[in-house]
Order: C-alpha cells, then sequence, then structure tokens
C-alpha cells in the first residue's frame, strides 16, 4: 500500500485527505480500511459512524479484489476520501474488469427469515452498500473501473438507531 501518485486539483476540487494505492489483495485491502478508519478517526465523526464507513469500503474494496481484478496478481485500487460540505467522498478506481452489464448489480433485501443454513454465502455487500450510503455511483471509462460512494454522517447516525 503506497499514497496514490499526486493529481492536479484545478476545476475547484478538493484535495482528498487520504489517498492510498493497493494491489489486488485482501490484505492490504484489510489495511487500507484500517488506515482510512484511523484517518477517519481524526474528525468528530462518532466511532460507529467510522465502523459503518469501514464496513462499506471493505465490501466494496473486496469486491474489486475478488471480481474486477479476480486472479490477478498485478492490478491497481486507489482509493481517496473527501469531504464535500458535511459529507465524505469515497472514490474508488481500479484497472480491473468492468462491472457486469456496465452498472452496480441490482439487490434486494435479504430474507433474512429462512434458516441460516438456507442463506445464500453472498450477495449482501451491494444491499448493504445500497442501505448505508447516500448515493453511489459507477462509470468505466478509458478502461478504469469508478465508484463513488458518498455518505451524510446524520444519515449513518439514522441507520444505527434503527
Amino acid at each position: 500500500m503506497s499514497s496514490c501518485p499526486s493529481r492536479t486539483t484545478s476545476r475547484g476540487r478538493t484535495r482528498p485527505f487520504l489517498c492510498l494505492r493497493l494491489p489486488p489483495d485482501v490484505t492490504e485491502v484489510r489495511n487500507a480500511v484500517l488506515a482510512a478508519e484511523e484517518r477517519l478517526g481524526q474528525t468528530d465523526w462518532p466511532a460507529q459512524t467510522l465502523g459503518l464507513v469501514a464496513l462499506v469500503l471493505a465490501e466494496a474494496l473486496n469486491n474489486v479484489v475478488e471480481h474486477a481484478l479476480a486472479g490477478r496478481s498485478a492490478g491497481r485500487i486507489d482509493l481517496s476520501l473527501y469531504f464535500t460540505d458535511a459529507r465524505l467522498h469515497c472514490r474508488i478506481r481500479d484497472d480491473g474488469a468492468p462491472m457486469p452489464e456496465g452498472a452496480i448489480p441490482v439487490t434486494t433485501r435479504p430474507d433474512l427469515t429462512q434458516e441460516t443454513q438456507d442463506l445464500p454465502e453472498g450477495g449482501f455487500g451491494w444491499f448493504l452498500i445500497r442501505e448505508l450510503a447516500d448515493e453511489v455511483a459507477y462509470t468505466r471509462r478509458r478502461g478504469e473501473n469508478q465508484l463513488d460512494i458518498l455518505f451524510d454522517p446524520a444519515r449513518l447516525t439514522d441507520h444505527m438507531s434503527d
């Protein structure tokens, strides 16, 4: 894991307060999530809110490793965190395969009334990401995936009280 290469911040863009470049490796994902959580811990956001952000980041970054960059030892994942107004903007870029059908998978609320052994092994990640984030957007340009996830701390606090 290393810092992202510097980019110009023209056109009024906010400089990221955290920018990491990591290879497609689950250990590196875990380290990146911990680094993000530590850096966000310097804000006034509650610890529980930071935990939900970390959960979403872990899901999204692991999806990149397991799907977009599956089977590749070489590859690039960039994670940038910005504050825009009172919201946290997380941007994940990678040079892996595009999302199926060029879009974030459509998901529904999992049926948790089933017996534990009857629950599917996967499929909860995108539902969780969409449920906890304010906005989620995916684009593919010039061989690069970009996932933008925005969080409103007040909305995350509401989730904790549900």
